[in-house]
């Protein structure tokens, strides 16, 4: 009895002892990588002296902060995430751990793509890294995912010559600041699904029609590069109609003054002159919304032409006061030649210098109501012509863009 007693406490050690001896499968991974990591070398790529590392890299567009015109310049937030694989992290003698997770202080160290935007301002993507935006993603096969959130402020070359109908094509551009193609070489991880945009995108002023992504080669002297750009398209929704709308309204206003009476200088001149003003207004609060340039917009043309047709109504108001003048000056100069005359002839032709008079009268309203008649026709008829010109060239839609995902 008391060899099975004995017999079983040993047992009981013995299964006690393989218990606490006995370790995680994710324990011993951390404890293999460890050890790794105390003969890793972060200055050299994987392969070195081999293959080129190939990158792949998706982007996940979170926002889009801002389009810039005065300072040529578009904001995103995106989810930035770069693939590659390191040998020398490799574990794959552990089947029961598929992969770990580590936060961002893994991530100095070990080796990683010298990656940078091309056409950047400022971001955060040089910034320290915290395990509240990075983390760093290790697989059986030393298949290495790093993910970081971060803030992008990039360079955008904008053509105004169509404001405000333009569109844009905005590129962010990346690739490695030492490594040539002989070290790395950077692909787009998913194909054509590795740009992504999310569905609360927006924007006051813009709307985002699109992506494209690409690849290209860059040639330089220090080597080849691989470059990868993703363009967004971005195409202005506030249009014209806060200014082109005024501005018609404010030319036909104009037109008013041909119904006044001519010798009404001063009101004829106010309903000219008030348009021409607000015009010009409108067009220095349209040029304060993009950057200085030295070319004109569809806007310019626009306005240009608009305070053209209402100049003209000034114009003619002034030339129909200029000739009532010269007629004025020569009926004074008649009737001092007529006072030579003696009382009796006077008199004796008053009744017929009555009707003359009246004749006359009758004649000087004939020639400005005609002047103003052909104005009324004539300035609208131009007008609209030059609307449908501008309309035919200008809003014809927005600028292709081959190979454009629209949303």
């Amino acid at each position: 009895m008391r060899r099975k007693i004995v017999g079983v406490l040993f047992l009981l050690v013995i299964v006690f002892d393989s218990v606490t001896n006995a370790t995680n499968p994710s324990e011993d991974v951390l404890r293999e990588l460890h050890s790794k990591f105390a003969k890793y070398n972060k200055d050299l790529r994987p392969n070195i002296g081999e293959d080129p590392v190939t990158v792949g890299v998706s982007i996940y567009v979170l926002a889009v902060q801002d389009v810039s015109d005065t300072n040529m310049e578009f904001t995103l937030d995106i989810y930035f995430r770069q693939f590659w694989n390191d040998s020398r992290l490799s574990f794959e003698g552990n089947e029961a751990v598929d992969k770990i997770v580590f936060g961002s202080e893994k991530i100095e160290e070990i080796w990683k793509p010298d990656t940078f935007f091309v056409n950047e301002k400022s971001s955060s993507f040089a910034g320290p890294a915290t395990d509240s935006d990075s983390f760093l993603r290790m697989g059986q096969a030393g298949n290495i995912l790093m993910s970081k959130r971060m803030t992008v402020t990039a360079g955008c070359p904008m053509d105004f010559s169509r404001f405000p109908m333009d569109s844009h094509l905005c590129t962010l551009e990346l690739e490695s600041f030492a490594f040539s193609m002989a070290d790395i070489h950077y692909v787009w991880q998913d194909g054509e699904t590795s740009v992504q945009l999310s569905q609360d995108v927006s924007l006051p002023n813009f709307k985002l029609l699109g992506h494209r992504q690409r690849d290209l080669e860059l040639v330089v002297m220090s080597g080849n590069y691989s470059r990868l750009m993703m363009d967004l398209q971005f195409v202005r929704t506030s249009g014209g109609s806060k200014y082109f709308v005024p501005a018609g309204l404010l030319v036909a206003f104009s037109w008013l003054s041909f119904f006044v009476d001519h010798q009404k200088t001063m009101a004829r001149l106010s309903l000219g002159m008030a348009p021409l003003f607000s015009i010009i207004f409108l067009e220095m609060k349209a040029i304060e919304e993009i950057s200085p340039i030295s070319y004109s917009t569809a806007i310019d043309i626009y306005m240009g032409f608009s305070s053209f047709i209402v100049l003209v109504s000034i114009l003619v108001t002034v030339v129909l006061n200029v000739m009532e003048k010269r007629k004025d000056g020569k009926k004074k100069e008649e009737k001092i030649k007529d006072g030579k005359n003696n009382l009796y002839e006077a008199c004796e032709g008053q009744e017929d210098e009555v009707v003359k008079a009246e004749e006359g009268h009758v004649q000087g309203c004939r020639w400005w109501y005609w002047i103003d008649c052909g104005c009324l026709v004539i300035l609208p008829v131009v007008f609209l012509v030059f609307n449908l010109a501008f309309w035919i060239i200008f809003g014809s839609g927005n600028e292709h863009v081959d190979n454009l995902i629209e949303l």
